[in-house]
Formats: C-alpha cells, sequence, structure tokens
C-alpha cells in the first residue's frame, strides 16, 4: 500500500508536464503524508485528535 501511494504521490517528469498542460489533472495527486496518516488510522482504528466519538445510540448490544 505505501509503495502505491509513493508512487501516485511522486509523479514522472512527463505526469508533470501534463498537469502543466491540464492543471485540472493535479487535482488527482496524493499528498503522500496525508494518505500514509489515512492508511495507518484507517488499519489500526487510531482516532483522530479532531474526531468527536462515534454515537452508539440507536445500536443492539452485541451478544
Amino acid at each position: 500500500m505505501v509503495g502505491a501511494i509513493w508512487a501516485h504521490s511522486v509523479p514522472s517528469p512527463s505526469m508533470l508536464a501534463a498537469y502543466e498542460l491540464v492543471p485540472s489533472l493535479a487535482e488527482h495527486r496524493l499528498d503522500f503524508p496525508t494518505m500514509l496518516t489515512t492508511l495507518i488510522i484507517g488499519n489500526f482504528g487510531c482516532p483522530r485528535p479532531d474526531a468527536s466519538p462515534p454515537s452508539t445510540s440507536g445500536q443492539s448490544p452485541a451478544g
């Protein structure tokens, strides 16, 4: 996963040229630190510091 994120966040020279020709393509470029953080939080279930706790109302108890 990290390799895929890296490959998409560090574009080749030809992709950089495409970004210059069509600026709207640059919107799809991934930011490596942001995406890596998202991957880690998603896999380990670590809550974000700015996130509020999930609501448990309306859920039935496990068991």
